[in-house]
């Protein structure tokens, strides 16, 4: 993982100088794949023959999503490599989206392509891993052979930050429903999505000017001028590099770091950091992006296994009595998935879930890929009140009383 920076690379309200950030990339990518020439890098991230996709952020508009210069940088590469211009589609959630970040959306192929999920239509399809159940852009899955992930760098007032990984849930219809938990494990479980996981092959980050409160909409008093870009082929090393910078930002503004407002989310790289800098001065060192001395479990049991046990001790439900079985019946509205698990179709949430898990409600249990309701016939209220009271009609007297 290569983290490049130039500090001349925009000067205080100027723009993003085109020819400082292609020497930025040109150096990141070189490194990462250990090429003699930036072109020579390039060619080993695709064939000429496939279709490349690049997954940009524009929640921001023009404030802070992937900057179009450095799209514009990626795409120069990508044909200097031997890409035609109609293999190269630039792609995100809405073309209304990609609009309002300055992209000049277009679906036409003699040229590249912008285009959003919204034109593009989405697959008709479930895609499912863990607790995830989604339908998949079909940009990524009919169109592209690669995907560059091209995400920015900034915090995320629910799930913490939006990076490498969170930038993929612009690949599925419904990501809204994900946000729970600080995102943990929707976040991990999309990005296992087999196109997801079989076609990303690049993450560059947007570090131009990074975001350290207030994301992921657009706040300029919370952005500062890192003048970088991050790369990587780990994209779980980089969101947890790009999260220590943000953590760091926080603490000299004298904010709460993110684990302190339960927003942090658990990732540790296995990779060394290498920090490319064009300044004079002596570059950032990499050990202070390191983390060699703490690997995922550690991460997971220092950082998150504690907080995840708080919230199962509340939210928990109670555990049956021995006569909850007169209650348990299999459950009605329900489909059978692979792997055991079940889509309910009760109500419009339609969870899908997993071996031994319950429902958002609670009350229906998946045992073994068979669905029960666990409270059947139950009665959750009773008293005694006079039947004239009740605005019932024809109502039919009990058996045992005469007419």
């Amino acid at each position: 993982m290569v983290i490049a920076r130039d500090p001349s690379l925009r000067a205080p309200g100027a723009s993003v100088d085109s020819a400082r950030l292609l020497n930025l990339l040109d150096r990141a990518v070189q490194s990462i794949y250990d090429a003699d020439s930036p072109v020579e890098a390039w060619k080993r991230i695709a064939r000429p023959s496939e279709v490349v996709g690049l997954k940009v952020n524009c929640l921001s508009g023009r404030g802070n999503s992937t900057n179009t210069i450095l799209v514009e940088a990626v795409c120069e590469r990508l044909q200097q490599a031997g890409i035609p211009r109609t293999n190269i589609v630039v792609w995100d959630r809405l073309n209304s989206d990609l609009d309002a970040a300055g992209f000049p959306v277009s679906s036409r192929k003699d040229r590249i392509r912008y285009i959003g999920n919204d034109a593009a239509g989405y697959e008709t399809d479930l895609s499912i891993y863990g607790s995830v159940g989604s339908l998949l852009s079909t940009t990524l899955t009919r169109t592209c052979d690669a995907v560059l992930n091209l995400p920015v760098l900034k915090d995320h007032g629910i799930v913490g930050v939006t990076m490498a990984l969170k930038n993929l849930f612009g690949a599925i219809h419904n990501p809204n429903k994900y946000h729970i938990a600080a995102g943990d494990p929707y976040v991990a479980d999309v990005n296992m999505l087999p196109p997801i996981r079989q076609k990303v092959r690049l993450t560059i980050c947007d570090a131009i000017a990074p975001q350290y409160e207030g994301g992921p909409s657009y706040m300029p008093q919370w952005s500062w001028p890192f003048n970088g870009i991050i790369a990587s082929r780990d994209p779980v090393a980089l969101d947890y590099t790009g999260w220590q910078i943000i953590e760091q930002k926080r603490a000299e503004k004298g904010i709460e770091p993110l684990r302190a407002v339960k927003r942090e989310r658990p990732t540790s790289p296995g990779r060394p950091i290498r920090s490319i800098s064009s300044a004079p001065t002596t570059p950032t060192s990499s050990k202070k992006w390191r983390s060699d001395t703490m690997d995922r479990r550690a991460f997971l049991k220092t950082a998150t296994l504690p907080c995840l046990a708080a919230c199962a001790a509340e939210n928990a439900p109670a555990k049956p009595a021995a006569n909850d079985a007169q209650f348990t019946i299999e459950a009605r509205f329900y489909e059978k998935l692979p792997y055991k698990k079940i889509k309910c179709k009760l109500c419009p949430r339609e969870c899908v879930i997993d071996d031994h898990e319950r429902g958002y409600c609670g009350v229906r249990e998946n045992r073994g890929g068979t669905y029960y309701s666990l409270v059947y016939s139950r009665v959750c209220s009773a008293h005694v009140d006079p039947i004239e009271k009740k605005p019932l009609f024809h109502f039919a007297p009990a058996p045992w009383r005469s007419p």
